[in-house]
């Protein structure tokens, strides 16, 4: 007898077997392939999200315990009503990042920008600004923002989109006396690309910008994507319209150009934020930067918040999958048994099995309370928990009690157990076998159903979902308890 024929006699006079077995293997297979395809696309949705997110850090001179960090005393100011003499101080640095340090920075595998400004607030002359809405000291009148940058075009304000380069072309390293400014600005003072500003360097005798001439012509001209809102206070200097960016050279001859040796802080951008840790690493291996001057901070937080969801379903599919294989495994392998050893229906020992599995159901719900996970809704029951070791608890509820749902499935559990122990050893109910398995799976999973409603979803797709992914998994279960139990007087060892 070929080997097709005999699985064909088999399968036709095993039918109920056959069609318990081809469901398990169905159920086993939808569940698994369900599982990877939720965890593929959960892969591809933290990558994407990487990609648009990235990663920030800033590299700035350590004002605190820098050895290179000089403190000067530039004036003193002496109130007669008081008496008392104030210092002015200036400090400094004179170990700062230099454009060939940026450009090392930036060819580090995984770095997108790397970005630095110096700061000076200057007047240009005859231009004309628009005006703040809070008023400034007299001594500022007419003073702008010039920003002095290597290239505009890897400058925070251009990469995330706040400004536009409408017109003409970005900075570059190798540019001397050239300047961006404002579309509206120019417009305003009926500039154009090839026009010059003009301002003076800063005189410390002066104590003002009364030194030599500097004129710098325009390259480019930008437009600003996000403005103040109406009824928001600014100064007339901080008016993102009249922001002026200027290249290195000019403006270290703005600030005079005796103590301003380059950049005291950089803003770096990388393309995965999950490689913060290595490229801050790389970083800090480039020749030529003096680590005894600089300190770093990483800014990782706006990535770790919107990824914690989906790396929790990554979690929770991963944890879906192996107890689905083990699972499948076991039930398989107690099939097995069944057949080979106590030549009893499968039904038969799942009926012995009840009370060793609520015990480890217990368990595992024990497991999650200590871990502060899979907790439930705010409550004002007296009860209620504050899950102060939850990350999520802190996001959502910090200082509400919220259900322990952990505990309300620890006592379902243990009545489960309780119950098919009763059955058992009191009413003797396993001659109508599947009836503990049955009335089991029916609390199991009929309390569980119940349950998800005052559960946290633990992905955010079911925050919108009438019944969620737990409830879902839980109906075919009532219903085979539900079967067995209807079915337990007929049915044989």
């Amino acid at each position: 007898m070929s080997i097709f024929k005999r699985a064909f006699l088999y399968v036709t006079r095993k039918r109920g077997k056959t069609i318990l077995l081809f469901a398990i293997l169905l159920i086993m297979a939808t569940f698994v392939l369900t599982g990877l395809s939720i965890w593929k696309a959960s892969e591809a949705a933290q990558l994407d999200l990487r990609q648009s997110l990235g990663g920030e850090f800033d590299i700035f001179v350590d004002w605190n315990n820098s050895p290179y960090v000089v403190k000067e005393n530039v004036s003193e100011d002496y109130d007669e009503e008081t008496g008392i003499t104030t210092n002015n101080f200036l400090m400094y640095s004179t170990v700062q990042f230099t454009p060939e340090n940026i450009a090392a920075i930036k060819g580090v595998s995984g770095v997108k920008y790397c970005s630095a400004r110096q700061d000076n607030l200057l007047p240009f002359d005859g231009l004309s600004l628009f005006t703040g809405t809070i008023s400034t000291d007299a001594k500022y009148q007419g003073y702008t923002k010039a920003l002095g940058v290597c290239n505009t075009e890897d400058d925070e304000l251009f990469t995330t989109g706040t400004l536009t380069l409408a017109d003409g072309r970005h900075i570059s390293v190798s540019d001397t006396h050239v300047a961006i400014i404002s579309q509206d600005l120019a417009e305003k003072n009926e500039l154009k690309i090839g026009d010059y500003l003009t301002a003076h360097s800063y005189s410390v005798e002066d104590q003002g910008f009364t030194g030599p001439e500097i004129k710098v012509q325009i390259i480019g001209l930008f437009t600003p994507n996000l403005v103040e809102q109406f009824g928001e206070t600014i100064t007339t200097y901080d008016k993102i319209q009249n922001r002026v960016f200027v290249d290195l050279q000019t403006s270290k001859e703005i600030d005079g150009g005796e103590i301003n040796y380059g950049f005291s802080a950089l803003h770096v951008t990388i393309d995965d934020p999950q490689d913060m840790a290595r490229v801050v690493a790389d970083v800090k291996t480039l020749p030529g930067i003096d680590w005894n001057a600089f300190t770093v901070e990483v800014d990782n937080e706006t990535y770790e918040s919107a990824a914690a969801p989906l790396a929790t379903l990554n979690e929770l599919v991963v944890t879906l999958l192996v107890v689905i294989i083990v699972v499948s495994a076991i039930i398989l392998a107690l099939m097995w048994y069944s057949k080979k050893v106590t030549r009893k229906s499968v039904w038969w020992l799942f009926d012995r099995m009840i009370p060793a599995v609520a015990i480890v159901c217990f368990c595992i719900r024990f497991g999650n309370l200590m871990n502060s996970e899979i907790f439930g809704y705010p409550t004002t029951l007296p009860w209620g928990f504050e899950f102060v070791r939850s990350r999520e608890w802190h996001q959502l509820y910090e200082g509400l009690p919220c259900h322990p749902t952990q505990i309300y499935e620890m006592l379902y559990c243990l009545v489960a157990g309780v119950t098919a122990w009763v059955m058992y050893h009191t009413y003797h109910l396993q001659k109508r076998v599947g009836l503990i398995t049955g009335v089991s799976l029916l609390i199991f999973f009929g309390t569980r159903f119940a349950l998800e409603f005052m559960k946290n979803p633990q992905v955010a797709e079911e925050a919108d979902m009438t019944f969620n992914i737990g409830q879902w998994l839980s109906v075919p279960l009532i219903l085979l308890g539900a079967y067995l139990i209807a079915t337990s007087r007929t049915r044989k060892e």
